[in-house]
């Protein structure tokens, strides 16, 4: 298993394959901590919409979303559209992972990905609600 990377991972407080979660420090009052976190996840909010959505979030995520794979297939997964919504701000996944991602799963499944762009952080159901809920009600009208 593949070591994770340090400088990619700023905001976890530990090796996530070590500890077996994905941990940060929702309660941390050290300013550059925070900075990193909001960088991160909430890079487009203002400070108390930063404050409200951190205490929404807990400090343990199991580390297994991140290493063992989904099992999808072209029977099982590829039946339908596939639709992503690809955040230009977001910098816990960047712009080129977002990307990485959506080619695998054409790749894998064959068909195109249909790509919606927001301008806006990882989180935008709290940045961009408007905007977002207009994309996933065109997704449900077609």
């Amino acid at each position: 298993m593949p070591r994770w990377p340090t400088q990619s991972c700023r905001s976890f407080l530990a090796d996530p394959q070590t500890v077996g979660a994905l941990r940060i420090d929702v309660a941390s009052t050290d300013p550059e901590y925070r900075q990193k976190l909001k960088e991160a996840f909430y890079g487009d909010l203002t400070e108390s919409q930063f404050e409200a959505a951190l205490a929404g979030l807990h400090p343990d995520e199991p580390v297994q979303v991140a290493i063992v794979p989904s099992p999808v297939t072209p029977e099982r997964f590829a039946t339908v559209p596939r639709h992503y919504v690809r955040c230009t701000q977001d910098r816990a996944i960047t712009l080129a992972g977002q990307d990485k991602m959506i080619a695998d799963m054409d790749a894998a499944l064959g068909g195109k990905t249909i790509v919606h762009t927001l301008n806006a952080s990882h989180s935008p159901f709290y940045s961009a609600p408007d905007a977002l809920s207009d994309i996933l009600s065109r997704i449900a009208g077609t």
